[in-house]
């Protein structure tokens, strides 16, 4: 229907869990020793995915765009800390040819503040707006 037109959409459930341990944690909020058995996993995220579409304009001029998230994740292995789910918009713009592709790509285009993981008392923030140009030689 549209040739030119390329649409991906990913999702992943994760239902991670700890099925077995004789190893223990202390909870970083309620001091508790507690088991690592039925716990979830930290910075694994119930649900995640990728929704993105890139369009070729001509033969060599290609722009896409997509929103990649995840939901809330545990941050500590007795699940006390909670990470909160985000959501990022990136987009593209790529120049093609026989021998090379340059490329654009623009990362939090909301310039939205996340975190992309974290442990027991720290957490990893994500990209704030960026960009990263690349080019490609192809032979």
């Amino acid at each position: 229907m549209l040739p030119r037109w390329d649409v991906s959409l990913t999702y992943a459930y994760l239902d991670a869990e700890v099925t077995r341990s004789n190893t223990t944690a202390v909870g970083t909020v309620s001091g508790i020793r507690q088991s690592l058995a039925g716990k979830t996993p930290i910075n694994v995220p119930e649900h995640s995915g990728v929704a993105w579409t890139s369009y070729h304009i001509t033969d060599n001029w290609e722009v896409g765009g997509g929103v990649y998230y995840a939901t809330d994740r545990f941050t500590d292995n007795v699940n006390e800390v909670v990470l909160p789910g985000y959501a990022r918009l990136d987009a593209v713009l790529a120049y093609h040819q026989k021998h090379y592709d340059v490329q654009v790509n623009i990362f939090n285009l909301a310039d939205t503040v996340y975190y992309e993981s974290g442990q027991t008392r720290s957490a990893l923030p994500g990209v704030p707006l960026s960009a990263q140009a690349t080019f490609t030689l192809k032979y």
